[in-house]
């Protein structure tokens, strides 16, 4: 087994060497990587790119084993990645990389293409306003798009290698930025959208709206946020499970559940704190 040495490398900088050295393998074969820290964002990062690994410490140096299974690290290709469908029948989708789609259901052909994005990763959709929302962590930024003909309508600024956008009832679009611990939310103002970017802790990722608030799992602190979408303002937070990263609710809309991806546990918490 090959060993890959990232001690003194940066987060950012052993998270790209962990993955351009699990891709360069064959399907079935390992490596160890050695690390000075084990850090939430390089836990984050392999994570999300799917790169199963055991990690112990040894001689005061982190060691993972990881082996590469069939398909390479997730976000490293430029497939399409996410899709959404809308009540009239369309489908949109987005590769990791410049393109987003529409597909009319009806026809089942490709109706509309375009490039718009540097390297694009998540949707989300407003039917109500007609506009489609797309995450560009290559460009740190949110697109809004015209859903009709994917036209770009406008775009703001999003740190942090934004992913997962989310949209209110109220059309209130938020993402999170997990390399810089932020959360972005837009405003619906005079027919385009108002920005502010916030703290909210360390290593944000996939908020969710309800009601006035959205709720953000920080899975570096262990806790879900709550976030009031009006001004930002910080109501509250609550201590849940190790590596809280994605949140449901309750269809009564009083309960949210958090898995917590590095204890394998579920949290849940009532929305009024």
């Amino acid at each position: 087994m090959t060993a890959l040495d990232c001690r003194s490398k940066s987060v950012s900088e052993a998270g790209r060497a962990i993955i351009g050295h699990f891709n360069s393998l064959q399907a079935g074969a390992g490596f160890e990587a050695r690390l000075d820290a084990y850090p939430p964002g390089l836990r984050v990062w392999l994570l999300e790119g799917g790169v199963r690994h055991s990690a112990v410490m040894t001689d005061g140096c982190w060691q993972l084993q990881i082996r590469r299974g069939a398909a390479p690290a997730q976000g490293s290709i430029p497939g399409v990645h996410h899709l959404l469908s809308g009540a009239d029948g369309s489908v949109w989708v987005c590769e990791r990389d410049r393109s987003v789609a529409r597909i009319d259901g009806a026809t089942r052909c490709v109706s509309t293409i375009r490039h718009v994005a540097n390297k694009a990763s998540h949707m989300a959709l407003d039917a109500r306003a007609g506009r489609l929302f797309v995450a560009d962590p290559g460009a740190n930024e949110v697109l809004a798009l015209r859903v009709a003909d994917l036209s770009v309508e406008q775009r703001w600024p999003a740190p942090g290698m934004p992913q997962l956008p989310v949209v209110s009832a109220a059309g209130v679009v938020c993402v999170t930025g997990g390399a810089t611990g932020t959360l972005t939310i837009a405003r619906p103002h005079a027919g385009g959208y108002q920005v502010q970017t916030l703290e909210v802790g360390a290593y944000p990722h996939d908020p969710l709206t309800a009601g006035e608030y959205v709720f953000v799992p920080c899975a570096g602190d262990a806790v879900v946020v709550k976030v009031r979408l009006s001004d930002g303002h910080i109501a509250g937070q609550c201590a849940v499970g190790h590596g809280p990263s994605h949140l449901a609710i309750h269809p009564d809309g009083t309960r949210i559940y958090s898995a917590n991806s590095w204890d394998g546990t579920l949290s849940c918490l009532t929305t009024d704190g």
